[in-house]
């Protein structure tokens, strides 16, 4: 009997180095019977898998990589902040404050356009948080201002940014991107913007925008009307303060319309805006993204926030936009179930921050 446990107990112990042997090539974590994927290869350890990851990243004093001498704009669709869903009432699904805050100063921008916050007092007092941990983690002094319209329930962008680095003034509402005309009619969103001057000299507006979302012929053409309306949002700025540099940043939910007839892709709205966009006068330029993605729809990627400019000799034609979070950590491939952003999209938003960089000496 002593012979015949000892026999197994050896057995086991040969069993277990062999298998110990085995996954020592394995990396961390994720040790599945298929060999995995580069992409989930590079989400482990980045601040978009998880709230601690980010955290560690800050301590170490990792940041997103900024060129020398420029500003750093982001925009950023957070999805029904703070709660995570429609309602005036606090959510169990309510959204990681810590690690949205944690995310925001791992970017290293100076301002970062908004969409999707609601403005009850719950949700400023979460918004206040994050404020606070902005300053704590950047050393910096930041605000936050949003758009004016009712319902606070509702949707609103607005602007995030850190007065040390840049001074915001002449905050306004631009009702013609609004595709009913005025700024808050039917629950669609504005545009709501502001003035910027930054330390080395830069200066420009920076509208933070949020079309009509949805696949139907309806929503498609709302969205072409906020796109005809973003001339005289421009025009308007004009009026207020002439500057010819504008920036439009946002959510423009170029999805394409999957119920139309014809079908429209969401590649072909995104050329049909092109085009409108340059035939405006003057004419105005989407500035192009190094990954085409910004949004993971389940397992598909797609993209629908980008920036929009005029002018802007501070920002060279040939320097693109960056998108981060998992768009970035999958190189915005077609995922597997298994393999969604589903931490990332529960606890932030299931759409990716987007920077750019502009040259901070003013030429102009």
């Amino acid at each position: 009997m002593k012979i015949a446990l000892a026999s197994a107990l050896l057995l086991a112990i040969v069993t277990s180095c062999l298998s110990n042997a085995r996954n020592a090539s394995l990396p961390p974590v994720v040790q599945a019977s298929r060999p995995a994927s580069p992409a989930i290869d590079s989400v482990r350890g980045s601040p978009w898998s998880s709230a601690e990851a980010c955290a560690s990243a800050l301590r170490r004093g990792e940041r997103a990589r900024r060129g020398a001498g420029r500003a750093r704009i982001g925009t950023w669709n957070i999805r029904w902040f703070p709660d995570g869903r429609p309602g005036k009432r606090a959510s169990r699904a309510a959204l990681d404050v810590s690690w949205i805050a944690c995310a925001i100063a791992w970017l290293d921008v100076d301002v970062l356009v908004v969409q999707e916050f609601k403005t009850l007092p719950r949700a400023r007092e979460r918004t206040a948080e994050i404020l606070q941990q902005l300053d704590r983690f950047t050393g910096g002094r930041w605000h936050a201002e949003f758009d004016s319209c009712p319902r606070p329930a509702g949707q609103h962008v607005g602007l995030f940014f850190n007065a040390r680095r840049v001074t915001a003034q002449s905050f306004r509402l631009y009702g013609s991107i609004n595709p009913h005309g005025e700024a808050c009619r039917d629950q669609l969103r504005p545009g709501f913007g502001a003035y910027l001057r930054f330390e080395g000299g830069l200066d420009l507006h920076l509208t933070a925008v949020h079309l009509k979302s949805g696949p139907k012929r309806r929503d498609f053409e709302l969205r072409r009307r906020s796109f005809a309306g973003l001339g005289a949002a421009l025009a308007s700025s004009q009026a207020s303060r002439a500057d010819a540099d504008v920036l439009f940043a946002g959510d423009f939910n170029s999805m394409g319309c999957s119920k139309c007839s014809p079908r429209v892709s969401a590649r072909d709205e995104l050329a049909h805006v092109d085009g409108e966009l340059s035939s405006l006068n003057p004419p105005l330029r989407r500035i192009a993204s190094g990954r085409e993605c910004s949004h993971y729809f389940g397992t598909r990627p797609t993209l629908l926030d980008f920036f929009v400019a005029a002018s802007l000799a501070e920002l060279p034609e040939d320097r693109a936009a960056e998108v981060y979070g998992p768009c970035a950590d999958f190189a915005c491939e077609n995922l597997d179930r298994d393999r969604a952003p589903s931490a990332f999209s529960a606890a932030l938003s299931d759409h990716c921050p987007v920077v750019i960089e502009l040259d901070e000496q003013d030429k102009d």
